[in-house]
Protein backbone atom coordinates (compact mmCIF):
# COMPACT_ATOMS: atom_id res chain seq x y z
CA UNK A 1 0.00 0.00 0.00
CA UNK A 2 1.41 3.54 -1.10
CA UNK A 3 2.49 5.34 2.08
CA UNK A 4 1.56 9.06 2.52
CA UNK A 5 3.34 11.74 3.28
CA UNK A 6 5.42 12.31 0.56
CA UNK A 7 5.23 14.19 -2.86
CA UNK A 8 1.89 15.44 -4.22
CA UNK A 9 0.24 13.87 -7.18
CA UNK A 10 -2.43 14.83 -9.32
CA UNK A 11 -4.92 12.20 -10.35
CA UNK A 12 -7.51 12.65 -12.86
CA UNK A 13 -10.77 10.72 -15.26
CA UNK A 14 -12.30 12.92 -17.49
CA UNK A 15 -15.30 11.19 -19.14
CA UNK A 16 -17.65 12.03 -22.26
CA UNK A 17 -20.56 11.14 -20.21
CA UNK A 18 -20.34 11.53 -16.94
CA UNK A 19 -19.75 8.25 -14.86
CA UNK A 20 -21.65 8.18 -11.04
CA UNK A 21 -18.25 7.19 -9.49
CA UNK A 22 -14.21 6.58 -9.78
CA UNK A 23 -11.76 5.33 -7.57
CA UNK A 24 -8.28 5.30 -7.89
CA UNK A 25 -6.47 1.83 -7.24
CA UNK A 26 -2.46 2.07 -6.98
CA UNK A 27 0.03 0.18 -5.67
CA UNK A 28 3.85 0.25 -5.83
CA UNK A 29 5.48 -1.35 -8.75
CA UNK A 30 6.80 -4.63 -7.97
CA UNK A 31 7.69 -6.41 -11.20
CA UNK A 32 5.78 -7.49 -13.92
CA UNK A 33 4.86 -11.30 -12.86
CA UNK A 34 3.27 -8.93 -9.99
CA UNK A 35 -0.72 -8.12 -10.91
CA UNK A 36 -2.00 -6.55 -7.54
CA UNK A 37 -5.55 -5.95 -9.53
CA UNK A 38 -6.16 -9.20 -9.59
CA UNK A 39 -5.90 -10.19 -6.37
CA UNK A 40 -7.05 -6.46 -5.06
CA UNK A 41 -4.82 -7.52 -1.83
CA UNK A 42 -5.15 -4.54 0.55
CA UNK A 43 -1.52 -4.87 2.02
CA UNK A 44 -0.50 -3.83 -1.36
CA UNK A 45 -2.72 -2.20 -3.15
CA UNK A 46 -4.79 0.82 -1.74
CA UNK A 47 -8.15 2.44 -3.37
CA UNK A 48 -8.73 6.37 -3.39
CA UNK A 49 -12.39 7.59 -4.15
CA UNK A 50 -11.90 10.82 -6.83
CA UNK A 51 -14.15 13.95 -6.32
CA UNK A 52 -16.17 15.86 -9.38
CA UNK A 53 -14.07 18.61 -10.33
CA UNK A 54 -15.80 22.37 -9.37
CA UNK A 55 -15.18 23.27 -13.41
CA UNK A 56 -16.45 20.05 -15.14
CA UNK A 57 -19.17 17.52 -14.00
CA UNK A 58 -17.35 14.90 -16.40
CA UNK A 59 -14.14 15.62 -14.78
CA UNK A 60 -13.10 13.37 -11.58
CA UNK A 61 -10.03 14.75 -9.63
CA UNK A 62 -7.48 13.07 -6.95
CA UNK A 63 -4.46 14.44 -5.00
CA UNK A 64 -2.09 11.98 -2.99
CA UNK A 65 0.98 12.37 -1.80
CA UNK A 66 3.45 9.30 -2.74
CA UNK A 67 6.33 8.33 -1.32
CA UNK A 68 9.15 8.14 -4.50
CA UNK A 69 9.26 5.26 -6.38
CA UNK A 70 7.21 3.78 -9.05
CA UNK A 71 3.41 3.21 -9.13
CA UNK A 72 1.06 1.16 -10.90
CA UNK A 73 -2.31 2.73 -11.32
CA UNK A 74 -5.94 1.84 -12.72
CA UNK A 75 -9.56 3.30 -12.54
CA UNK A 76 -12.32 1.78 -11.64
CA UNK A 77 -15.54 3.56 -13.18
CA UNK A 78 -19.10 3.01 -12.02
CA UNK A 79 -21.51 3.83 -14.90
CA UNK A 80 -24.43 2.53 -12.52
CA UNK A 81 -26.36 5.13 -9.87
CA UNK A 82 -25.70 1.90 -7.85
CA UNK A 83 -22.52 1.85 -7.89
CA UNK A 84 -22.37 -2.06 -8.58
CA UNK A 85 -20.24 -2.59 -11.57
CA UNK A 86 -17.04 -1.01 -11.89
CA UNK A 87 -14.78 -1.78 -14.69
CA UNK A 88 -11.17 -1.38 -14.46
CA UNK A 89 -9.50 1.17 -17.30
CA UNK A 90 -6.31 2.62 -18.04
CA UNK A 91 -6.45 6.43 -19.17
CA UNK A 92 -4.53 7.18 -22.06
CA UNK A 93 -3.38 10.73 -20.08
CA UNK A 94 -0.71 8.82 -18.68
CA UNK A 95 2.24 6.32 -19.46
CA UNK A 96 1.32 2.83 -19.71
CA UNK A 97 2.89 -0.55 -19.41
CA UNK A 98 1.76 -4.66 -19.39
CA UNK A 99 2.45 -6.90 -16.91
CA UNK A 100 3.23 -10.35 -17.68
CA UNK A 101 -1.04 -11.60 -17.07
CA UNK A 102 -1.29 -9.09 -19.94
CA UNK A 103 -3.22 -6.05 -17.83
CA UNK A 104 -2.56 -2.68 -19.33
CA UNK A 105 -1.35 -0.19 -16.36
CA UNK A 106 -0.50 3.20 -16.03
CA UNK A 107 2.45 4.20 -13.83
CA UNK A 108 3.98 7.11 -12.51
CA UNK A 109 7.46 8.18 -11.64
CA UNK A 110 7.79 9.83 -7.89
CA UNK A 111 11.07 11.42 -7.80
CA UNK A 112 12.98 12.03 -4.89
CA UNK A 113 14.63 15.01 -6.66
CA UNK A 114 14.45 18.99 -5.24
CA UNK A 115 11.04 19.96 -6.52
CA UNK A 116 9.93 24.09 -6.92
CA UNK A 117 6.40 25.77 -7.70
CA UNK A 118 5.86 25.96 -10.75
CA UNK A 119 2.87 29.17 -11.93
CA UNK A 120 0.88 28.67 -14.41
CA UNK A 121 2.64 31.19 -16.28
CA UNK A 122 5.84 28.25 -16.81
CA UNK A 123 7.91 30.70 -14.52
CA UNK A 124 9.99 28.44 -12.34
CA UNK A 125 10.71 29.53 -8.60
CA UNK A 126 13.94 28.20 -7.24
CA UNK A 127 13.75 25.43 -4.54
CA UNK A 128 16.23 28.23 -2.66
CA UNK A 129 13.66 31.10 -2.64
CA UNK A 130 11.48 32.19 0.17
CA UNK A 131 8.92 33.08 -2.33
CA UNK A 132 5.63 31.84 -1.63
CA UNK A 133 2.93 32.04 -4.22
CA UNK A 134 0.09 34.53 -3.76
CA UNK A 135 -3.04 33.02 -2.63
CA UNK A 136 -4.87 35.80 -3.98
CA UNK A 137 -3.89 35.76 -7.56
CA UNK A 138 -5.53 32.71 -8.75
CA UNK A 139 -2.40 30.95 -10.31
CA UNK A 140 -2.62 27.52 -10.19
CA UNK A 141 0.68 25.97 -8.54
CA UNK A 142 1.84 22.99 -8.88
CA UNK A 143 4.23 20.92 -7.82
CA UNK A 144 6.86 19.71 -10.58
CA UNK A 145 10.45 18.54 -10.51
CA UNK A 146 13.72 20.29 -11.26
CA UNK A 147 14.40 21.93 -14.56
CA UNK A 148 16.00 18.66 -16.29
CA UNK A 149 12.68 16.68 -15.85
CA UNK A 150 9.13 17.68 -17.06
CA UNK A 151 5.77 17.25 -14.68
CA UNK A 152 5.27 14.28 -13.70
CA UNK A 153 1.41 14.41 -13.32
CA UNK A 154 -1.62 16.33 -15.47
CA UNK A 155 -2.35 19.28 -13.36
CA UNK A 156 -6.17 20.10 -13.07
CA UNK A 157 -7.79 23.48 -11.51
CA UNK A 158 -9.42 21.58 -8.16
Amino acid sequence: MPETSGKPTAFSWKSTSPPCRVVLLICKAAGIYQDNFATRDPSKLSTHELQPSVTNNSTFVLSLELQPGIYHFLFEIYIDENNTEGHLSSSTMYDKTWLASGREVNYVEVNCSSWALHRKTNQRISPDTEEKPDQGTGDTVALVDDEETPCLCHCVVL
